[in-house]
């Protein structure tokens, strides 16, 4: 089953790295658009958990670069396609933004016409449970339930690692797509533990009907996949910008601006050392 999931994201990815432009109706795109001299402009996915930080960014990098921020939030209004998705944002480059915030770096295989900057932020995951469970994954025996989010690079972490496990030592893990309704599980003690994404934990920890302090954040060790790195998307023929931006997200992280911003946005959760 491993395998065979295993085989299935390779051809997704290889897949994804022979894809060259995506269709984009021609009313859809008003033209080319070009840099400005005093200004940068840039785009937000509305919709994502990590939004409310992508357009704090945004601004911050204008000011490193003493440019005016023109942000753009784009919200489709309804659930998209992975090619939907892509569509959307590569007009919004063709035509609305010089960057698209808010890119899991995921893999280093994209279209052709896709490049990204650094990360700016290191979006970690963690196993939450309602007690300490300091060693991670290796906290849990046989009959133990685990959540992991369906269809992510995380959850194929999970699988394998789970599947190097001796047969009396393996737990069961679940597939899950809503991370409010799998805190309430784990709470309810329905699941002994759940994979869950920082910025969405901390959507949670907002949430006055959660009970948030019953919550308590493990490591997902011994993964090696602890976080997803988010960056900024441009045309791939777009280096300058690219340069320009990674300059600028270097700077404000050599002086811990950008970590002290994330972990002001992501009060009240409280990141483990």
């Amino acid at each position: 089953m491993v395998r065979q999931l295993r085989t299935l994201l390779v051809l997704l990815v290889l897949c994804t790295a022979g894809a060259q432009l995506p269709f984009v109706p021609p009313e859809a795109v008003d033209g080319r658009r070009r840099l400005s001299d005093d200004s940068l402009s840039l785009c937000v996915w509305r919709p994502s958990p990590t939004a409310e930080i992508d357009a704090a960014v945004a601004e911050a990098i204008g000011q490193v670069l003493l440019l005016s921020v023109d942000l753009h939030l784009i919200d489709p209004g309804k659930n998209l396609t992975s090619d939907e998705f892509w569509r959307i944002v590569y007009a919004a480059l063709l035509d609305d933004c010089d960057g698209f915030l808010g890119v899991r770096l995921t893999t280093d295989v994209y279209p052709d016409w896709l490049t990204t900057t650094r990360p700016y932020y290191d979006a970690k995951y963690y196993l939450v449970a309602t007690d300490n469970r300091p060693d991670g994954f290796s906290s849990f025996t046989a009959g133990d339930r685990i959540a992991s989010p369906v269809y992510t690079e995380i959850d194929e972490s999970v699988i394998i690692y789970n599947s190097t496990l001796a047969s009396e030592r393996r737990w069961l893990r679940l597939p899950y797509e809503d991370p409010l309704q799998v805190a309430e599980l784990v709470q309810a003690g329905s699941l002994d533990a759940a994979v869950v994404w920082e910025p969405h934990l901390s959507s949670l920890f907002r949430d006055e009907n959660v009970p948030a302090s019953s919550l308590v954040l493990n490591p997902v060790t011994p993964l090696q996949r602890a976080g997803d790195g988010i960056g900024i998307a441009l045309l791939s023929n777009n280096s300058f910008t690219r340069s320009m931006l990674d300059s600028a997200i270097e700077e404000l992280m050599a002086d811990d601006q950008l970590e002290l911003l994330i972990d002001e946005l992501l009060e009240p959760l409280e990141r483990p050392e």
